[in-house]
């Protein structure tokens, strides 16, 4: 998927963050990245993974998460797939590495997260990623890379796994 020509409505908690997200990606990929760049891809990002939100298979929960990934010049998406046994459950952020990865993606440099079904004022834990899906990220992604969570903020890789296992 391409990035849209004409963005659209985000959140605008997040894209206040907008010079933070910039940092991080200057960091991650040594080139220059502006502020209006960043609020763009930031957009883009939240759109995107509101629109696969929307696709979610929650019969069970009816809990939906959308997220999208974004590769410098792509974006992935992806939903949480539920299954009656629950180990087997996708998670959204699963979904959008493994399609990003299955179309050739290798370097993931943005990450962001939507929980729609969510209380605005739900606590920080509601909003994060589980322990496998920090794990896959571990894998597929930087320490720095920025991952976006609606209504949570701005984080790292780092931030949300300081002590990660690694085999390399």
């Amino acid at each position: 998927m391409r990035l849209p020509k004409r963005p659209d409505k985000g959140c605008k908690r997040l894209l206040d963050d907008a010079e933070r997200f910039a940092q991080l990606i200057r960091r991650s990929t040594h080139r220059p990245f502006t502020l209006s760049e960043s609020r763009y891809v930031m957009r883009q990002l939240l759109a995107s993974a509101h629109r696969a939100s929307k696709n979610a298979h929650c019969p069970y929960s009816r809990f939906h998460v959308g997220a999208a990934a974004w590769d410098g010049a792509s974006l992935f998406v992806g939903c949480n797939v539920e299954n009656a046994s629950y180990g087997l459950t996708q998670c959204a952020e699963r979904v959008a590495l493994t399609s990003a990865t299955a179309q050739g993606a290798r370097r993931i440099r943005a990450l962001a997260l939507v929980t729609p079904d969510n209380s605005p004022k739900a606590v920080l834990n509601l909003r994060t990623p589980c322990g496998a899906c920090r794990q896959v990220m571990i894998e597929l992604m930087d320490d720095k890379t920025p991952i976006l969570i609606e209504g949570a903020g701005i984080f790292t890789l780092k931030e949300l796994l300081p002590n990660a296992f690694r085999l390399k």
